[in-house]
């Protein structure tokens, strides 16, 4: 039956939601949170964990050293091309180290010849 017009109607249900559940839970996870970071901060360590490490002294010779690469500064004339001049260096580079496996190999016969004399 219809209640009569003007009249008030009947009690509405709600509809049903998970809200009433998953907010209490929010809350209580966020106030956990806080209470974690504050604690974080209260209670930090003052200790250092590891010891200081003194600076080599021959980091930056070993770094940065110049290898006889050639610089701008010592290019001479203007007009020569960037890969001539990338080109006689890395013909000097080969050069040396060239030298340095002859050096090495001359140290291994010599190493070898004494091992062999017995």
């Amino acid at each position: 039956m219809r209640p009569p017009l003007g009249s008030p109607g009947g009690p509405v249900t709600a509809p049903k939601s998970s809200m009433g559940f998953v907010m209490p839970i929010y809350t209580i996870c966020i106030i956990v949170f806080f209470v974690y970071t504050l604690s974080k901060i209260i209670f930090k360590r003052t200790a250092i964990p590891y010891e200081p490490v003194t600076p080599d002294p021959q980091f930056r010779r070993r770094v940065f050293r110049d290898d006889s690469r050639t610089s701008p500064d010592k290019l001479g004339h203007k007009e020569t091309d960037t890969r001539d001049i990338e080109i006689a260096a890395l013909r000097a580079r080969l050069e040396e180290t060239e030298r340095a496996m002859q050096r090495i190999m001359g140290q291994l016969a010599q190493r070898d010849a004494v091992l062999n004399l017995p």
